[in-house]
Parts: structure tokens; C-alpha cells; sequence
């Protein structure tokens, strides 16, 4: 099979098998948990709660925009103390629209 991308084991016994298998498998977990925690880090970025002025410059707009769209119901806003904040991930999925289109 000239060309095929097959392999032929020989002279390995069945513990050696047994042992190799073990080791991908560790090999295969090790990469799955990598790729698992690089999402969860990126899921926490979008969860940061970032401020009035951040969320306006986001927007390219005036903060006074922003306070206008956060009674209008288009932003939701969370409150620390008398500290107001929007969570990056709310802000990025909101939709706007482009001017005189």
C-alpha cells in the first residue's frame, strides 16, 4: 500500500501497546484541558465589568450617550456603590446601527 498513511506494528507486545495507548490518552486529556481553560479565560474577559467613560469610548460617543441609552434600556448598567458599570460582554453583542444608513 505504496502512499497510504497506515502504520505497521510488529515486535511490540501487549503491554508495550497497552502503555503507548496510556500515554496518548494522557497526551489527548492534556490538550482538551489546555484548550478548555484558554475558553473559560476568554469567557472571563468578556464578563469584565468596565465604566461609563470605558463603554462610551467603546461606542465613540459622549458619556451623556451612554447614560441615555442605559434609561432608554438599550445598555444594562450594574452598580457598585454609587459606581455605575456595563459588563464587556453585554456591550460588544449590542447592535449599532451605522449613521444615515
Amino acid at each position: 500500500m505504496e502512499g497510504s498513511n497506515s502504520i505497521l506494528l510488529h515486535t511490540i507486545s501487549p503491554d508495550e501497546f497497552k502503555a503507548l495507548l496510556a500515554e496518548v490518552k494522557m497526551d489527548i486529556l492534556e490538550a482538551i484541558g489546555s484548550h478548555q481553560s484558554n475558553q473559560s479565560e476568554g469567557a472571563n474577559a468578556l464578563d469584565e465589568l468596565i465604566t461609563r467613560e470605558e463603554t462610551a469610548s467603546y461606542f465613540r460617543v459622549n458619556v451623556s450617550t451612554i447614560r441615555n441609552w442605559t434609561r432608554a434600556n438599550i445598555l444594562q448598567k450594574y452598580s457598585v456603590g454609587d459606581r455605575v458599570y456595563y459588563k464587556r460582554s453585554e456591550i460588544v453583542a449590542v447592535p449599532v446601527p451605522l449613521n444615515g444608513k
